[in-house]
């Protein structure tokens, strides 16, 4: 999308946001110590391994998850992102996030969560469905309970320790309901 942009989002018509960011070109050296004051967020390499594995192969859902193990124990944490594929923030986030390493624990992040509404920069996965909505989901319901269904058995398989779920707010607009504004739940 182009900054300036009037875009629909949810129903409503909005301004697409002046951005010069482009996904495909980030990576980790993006906010190594040079750019952030020595905060050295991303600089440190571990020997971690990573394998990637499919949920739903095939079906038109399908997504892929990333696994990145450190060398030494420590806490699961599950990262769910691109849930709604217009709320670009969290699943840039989440492809980011693939390219970590790990000194201990465990990593699971599902960077497109609904690969359908990624790539189409929609909210839904298809035919107005909202993944957020369909949880814990339904093996034989709809697309996006389908969906929710294996995104929801997978993290009770991994059973980790924390769960994260990225999305982006719109500015709180007073009297609107169903708008959380900027939140962290």
């Amino acid at each position: 999308m182009i900054a300036g942009t009037e875009v629909e989002w949810d129903g409503r018509s909005i301004i697409e946001p002046d951005s010069e960011l482009d996904i495909g070109s980030l990576s980790f050296a993006d906010f190594d110590d040079s750019n952030h004051a020595g905060l050295g967020l991303f600089s440190t390499k571990y020997s971690s391994q990573t394998e990637r594995y499919n949920l739903g192969d095939g079906e038109s859902w399908d997504t892929e998850v990333w696994h990145i193990h450190g060398d030494l124990e420590g806490p699961t944490v599950y990262i769910v992102s691109g849930t709604h594929g217009n709320e670009r923030a969290g699943w840039y986030a989440g492809e980011l996030l693939v390219n970590s390493t790990l000194k201990a624990g465990e990593l699971f992040i599902l960077p497109k969560a609904n690969r359908q509404g990624t790539d189409n920069r929609s909210r839904y996965v298809s035919n107005n469905m909202d993944l957020n909505r369909s949880y814990p989901g339904n093996h034989d319901g709809n697309e996006a309970q389908i969906l929710a269904n294996a995104i929801f058995s997978d993290i009770k398989k991994v059973n980790p320790d924390i769960v994260l779920d990225l999305h982006e707010a719109i500015i709180y607009s007073p009297g609107e309901r169903d708008f959380l504004g900027s939140t962290f739940i």
